[in-house]
């Protein structure tokens, strides 16, 4: 217990050496630190029982150091013609403003991947054979969450076809431009808008009991506005008392939306909604603390119980998982991990992105394969920073990777497929190439 509340803290520490290095909280190497530290005082906290051995938390710190170590070179080595100073004082009108998301239309294109989110819900319902007057009672919900549930962890869910498969990436893709809209917002509209983008996920959690693809959707967006920020030249440079506890609600009322949305997905997989009979139906239960914290634990235990240095390099067999069994199929296993490990508070094979990453590059691998990553994130970050709009297609999946700390969050096509249109609307060739003034842009 001690090392992992001496780890986290540690990551905090670095998270200030970045900070003070680069100058901004939002640098992908500070919030790295940031989130992995106040993630493992968050699991010892909430689940203390889970983290018992300190070989997770520690192992992320050796991590965090490699990544600030790569997020400064790289952003040092990202620097353009004009000092450090200069960039910072950059207005945003000298930049050239993408044609495809100028004006209204990012708050258009926003607002089409959303109904075509809703579109892929209706058809993957379609697929199923699943009537809408089936879902207007609780009852309906439940039996229909349960049987898609079993059918997705026996793998015998029917061939939905590949409009329906394609159309998921728009559930991504949604609340990623979504949450570029909010950062870069200049009305209400685009305020309502962004929220919306939200909804497809949450109905295709409602009728299939798919937890993650609301955490997806939440990771994407976040990581939109993060990049959006970073090239409208907007920096957390002081955190205080009075911002920290400003910041404190949205915290806490995330965290109260993860543990419902945990406690709703029980109940549907269940078929019925959980009662106070339940012994395990209370806000924080076994049930609650194992998604939400389980995977620290995991992490360590798989490190104690492995012998790491005998670990061969699978070639993104697990990182890039969806990808992988398209080139093999079959090499994929339900739930990324068929091995699982029993902690106190229940059994998961969950195991953060670290493990995938030990078991696709090896150890020393990894730590290479970590470095890089640091470098790029400080390299792009730089990028945007300067005005640079056609880096923002890049900056993002770093974002949304280090974020979703649970896996890795390029294991399914439709998550790349979602990056890769994000990156489009951002390439080059689509940028017009005439000066226009951001100020003359009226979102």
């Amino acid at each position: 217990m001690l090392v992992a509340i001496l780890s986290a803290l540690g990551m905090l520490v670095l998270a200030g050496v970045a900070k003070g290095l680069t100058g901004d909280w939002a640098h992908p190497s500070a919030l790295f630190c940031a989130f992995w530290g106040l993630g493992c005082l968050a699991a010892i906290l909430i689940a203390p029982e889970d983290t018992m051995s300190g070989s997770g938390p520690l192992w992320i710190f050796f991590n965090a150091a490699v990544v600030v170590t790569g997020g400064v070179a790289g952003t040092a080595f990202g620097c353009s013609s004009l000092s450090r100073r200069q960039a910072r004082s950059l207005p945003a009108t000298t930049s050239d403003v993408n044609s495809w998301v100028s004006g209204n239309r990012l708050r258009h294109l926003t607002l089409v991947f959303s109904i075509l989110g809703f579109v892929y819900v209706l058809l993957m319902l379609q697929s199923e054979g699943v009537e809408i007057s089936q879902l207007t009672s609780l009852r309906g919900l439940g039996q229909t969450a349960m049987k898609m549930s079993v059918e997705r962890y026996s793998n015998t869910a029917p061939d939905a076809g590949l409009l329906v498969q394609m159309l998921l990436s728009v559930v991504y893709l949604a609340p990623l431009t979504g949450g570029t809209l909010f950062a870069l917002r200049r009305c209400r509209a685009d305020v309502v808008v962004a929220c919306l983008t939200m909804l497809p996920s949450v109905a295709s959690f409602i009728s299939q009991s798919t937890r993650s693809a609301v955490v997806y959707s939440a990771t994407t967006w976040i990581a939109g506005a993060l990049t959006a920020r970073t090239y409208s030249g907007v920096r957390i440079e002081q955190i205080n008392l009075r911002s920290i506890v400003r910041k404190l609600v949205p915290v806490i009322a995330g965290l109260i939306a993860v543990i419902t949305l945990i406690r709703v997905g029980d109940a549907l997989r269940g078929g019925l909604l959980a009662t106070k009979s339940d012994p395990q139906s209370s806000f924080l239960s076994d049930r609650v603390k194992n998604p939400l914290c389980g995977h620290f634990g995991a992490l360590s235990v798989w490190i104690d119980n492995t012998e790491l240095d005998q670990i061969s390099a699978s070639w993104g067999k697990y990182t890039f998982a969806g990808l992988h069994d398209t080139i093999l199929p079959g090499s994929r296993a339900i739930g990324i991990f068929s091995d699982s490990v029993r902690l106190p508070t229940g059994e998961t094979n969950v195991y953060t992105y670290f493990r995938p990453l030990i078991e696709d590059a090896s150890l020393p691998g990894s730590i290479g394969v970590i470095f890089i990553f640091g470098f790029v994130g400080g390299f792009l970050y730089r990028k945007v920073s300067e005005h640079r709009s056609g880096w923002i297609g890049l900056l993002a999946p770093c974002y949304a990777w280090i974020l979703f700390g649970i896996t890795s969050i390029f294991n399914y096509n439709s998550m790349l497929l979602a990056f890769a249109l994000y990156a489009l609307l951002w390439w080059s060739p689509w940028r017009a190439r005439k000066g226009l003034a951001w100020a003359q842009q009226a979102f």
